[in-house]
């Protein structure tokens, strides 16, 4: 995008700034704005070419290095020869190594060792020194050698005779071609904006590529590594990326944490799968071992529902269903176990046989089924992690690991014991292949930042395009009338943030309501009042009798209206089934005196029974003149000043034990 921009010439910027003034105020700003920008890169241009030339000369002052320290160790060789006339001294020509091509970048310095030359009439001329043989060249000794002389880590590469020899010399911190650090928000540009196939970032690699994977290709994961060393941030980075750009209709989330506190971050994720069984219901966060067994059967129980489904289909796997299906598509669910070793008490067999034996039929069976498993484990030993589990596992990364043992148990290999100790710093197996990545460094912010806008996305208040949050406006308004907020900056701002909506934006829409006072909107226009100390939207009101009235806007196709009982009992509990009076479709609105008037109410309405109604959507909102009481509370309220005297000219009672 940089290089799209049209930058002002340098006579240009010099007289930019007298130009300026006698321009409008929009034209002014932007032609100072292009100058800053023209400044700005033109001093990045200038940085970059000092970097560029310092670097090269620390490439050739390297190479120099290479070579005098490699002919000091003995890749060198010394022709001698004698000159025709007697007494004089014989001259000495040493061979060296000589270098055939030398790059460079901001990571390192390559040399290629020249080991031959081709003639120009066929055949190929040995240019190593005599003696000099590769495999005494790539001896760690001589890399060994090369790094005290260096001051760098150095790493001599022949892996492919085709490239030939390199003698790579480190010039970042970490020693090698990854960054030291990564952050977040350096990899949320290469998630697609369709999570169907859930798309996961595992980190950066060597030369700044990304290391991605899909769960549909990959449908299982486990994550090993030592205490620190970054196993728990790279499973926060895949949960916040899932939450961020899935939908609950794409992907759903089964979270167990026996620590207690790894995923506290993610309690109020609308992705979370809430179900009940014969025990009861599940907690959005499993962290008791009996509810974690509950979720691997519910989990088993899916694959077992799902394949009949997908087996009606007439197709082999989710994607090609949900491909089938676009209307109605089955979100993939991806069980998350923080620590596996902590679903059994140490010692007991046959507990975590009956967990080993839920988790190999999920692995088995799930991959088709779009239900996956992300494992997470310090302790990498066998009895964990057997081997007809990790079979399924086709993806396995691990942080730093204490010994080769536990390397080889995750990986096949030893590589993690042996990498760097940094944080973040993982080698993850695919396939046949071992990959050195950085994950990335994800904060608390970024965690919780994931799961506001997963809920402002659910609640429709905004629209994630790109990583841009696009918030919408007629749900933003529609959600202050509905919940009869009140028209203050400052608590709307407060209010909005949680579902990610920008601070800015809200400010901006509120100061244009208090200005305008009306606003048009789907459900109608309303204005502007002052309620008490607050201001409120209030729908405009049609005419005198509708202001005069109380009516309560009903949906089909029920209403169940209860009578009070005597002597005010708690009715939390559910009346029995002869208490209930009336239950009818209401077919239009029926004004709140019209059912006072009914005669087997006498007068009385229960307040419990309008709260019930509204929690189970019954009707849409209680207009009292040209209020609207949306709450079980203003409810209430208003049935306490509605209150009418009795027979005996007491006051009647209304039930209010919820009060």
């Amino acid at each position: 995008m940089m290089r799209d921009k049209k930058y002002l010439t340098p006579l240009q910027v010099v007289i930019a700034p007298y130009v300026a003034r006698f321009l409008r105020r929009e034209r002014h700003e932007r032609l100072l704005k292009r100058r800053q920008e023209t400044i700005a890169a033109a001093i990045r241009a200038r940085e970059l070419a000092a970097l560029k030339l310092a670097i090269q000369r620390e490439a050739r002052m390297q190479a120099q290095i290479v070579r005098e320290r490699l002919a000091g160790i003995g890749f060198s060789y010394a022709h001698s020869g004698r000159y025709a006339e007697e007494g004089q001294r014989r001259r000495r020509q040493v061979a060296k190594i000589k270098f055939e091509l030398i790059r460079y970048n901001e990571y390192g310095i390559w040399l290629k060792v020249l080991t031959h030359r081709l003639r120009l009439l066929g055949g190929a001329s040995n240019e190593l020194p005599h003696r000099t043989t590769v495999a005494a060249l790539i001896d760690p000794k001589v890399e060994f050698e090369l790094s005290i002389a260096c001051g760098r880590r150095v790493a001599i590469l022949a892996n492919n005779p085709r490239k030939g020899v390199w003698i790579v010399i480190y010039r970042t911190l970490s020693g090698g071609m990854l960054p030291a650090l990564v952050n977040y928000s350096a990899v949320l540009q290469y998630y697609p904006p369709v999570m169907d196939k859930a798309h996961i970032v595992l980190g950066v690699g060597e030369h700044n590529k990304i290391a991605e994977i899909d769960l549909d290709s990959y449908p299982h994961m486990l994550i090993a590594g030592a205490a620190n060393s970054g196993k728990s941030n790279l499973l926060n980075n895949i949960l916040a990326s899932i939450v961020r750009f899935a939908t609950p209709e794409e992907i759903q989330l089964i979270l167990v944490d026996p620590k207690k506190v790894e995923f506290v971050a993610y309690q109020d994720a609308p992705h979370l799968v809430i179900f009940e069984d014969d025990k009861g219901e599940i907690p959005r966060i499993i962290e008791r071992v009996s509810d974690a067994i509950r979720s691997l059967r519910y989990a088993n129980r899916v694959i077992d529902e799902r394949t009949e489904i997908i087996k009606k289909a007439r197709v082999k796997k989710l994607s090609e269903y949900n491909a089938k299906h676009k209307h109605e598509p089955l979100p993939r669910l991806v069980v998350v176990i923080d620590e596996l070793a902590s679903l059994w008490r140490p010692g007991r067999r046959k507990e975590r046989d009956r967990v080993h034996s839920l988790l190999k039929r999920i692995a088995n069976m799930g991959r088709a089924m779009g239900v996956h498993l992300i494992l997470c484990t310090q302790v990498p030993t066998k009895t964990n992690v057997p081997m007809d589990l990790k079979a399924n596992l086709w993806v396995r990364v691990a942080g730093k690991l204490p010994d080769h043992v536990s390397s080889q148990i995750i990986l096949g290999t030893g590589d993690a014991a042996w990498i760097e100790d940094i944080k973040g710093r993982m080698v993850y197996a695919i396939d046949a292949a071992r990959h050195v990545i950085q994950a990335p460094r994800i904060t608390e912010d970024d965690i919780y930042e994931s799961v506001r806008i997963a809920k402002g996305r659910a609640a429709g208040l905004i629209t994630y395009v790109g990583l841009e949050i696009v918030p919408l406006r007629d749900a933003i308004l529609r959600r202050l009338i509905t919940e009869d907020m009140a028209i203050h900056k400052r608590d709307c701002q407060t209010y909005f943030s949680v579902y990610a909506v920008p601070r800015e934006f809200v400010g901006v829409l509120v100061d244009e309501i208090l200005d305008c006072g009306v606003v048009e909107t789907e459900l109608g226009t309303f204005r502007v009042q002052r309620r008490g100390n607050h201001l409120h939207l209030v729908g405009a009101m049609g005419g005198a009798e509708e202001a005069n009235h109380e009516v309560i806007m009903i949906e089909p196709p029920t209403l169940k209206l209860l009578p009070a009982t005597v002597g005010g009992a708690n009715l939390d509990a559910p009346p029995p089934a002869p208490e209930i009076i009336i239950e009818r479709i209401v077919e239009r609105y029926y004004t709140l005196k019209e059912i006072e008037r009914h005669p087997e109410f006498e007068g009385k309405i229960l307040a419990e029974t309008l709260r019930k109604a509204i929690q189970q959507g019954r009707f849409q909102a209680l207009k009292q003149g040209r209020q609207y009481m949306v709450t079980p509370e203003d409810v209430r309220g208003f049935l306490r000043k509605q209150n009418r005297a009795g027979r005996a000219g007491r006051p009647a009672r209304y039930q209010n034990g919820a009060d």
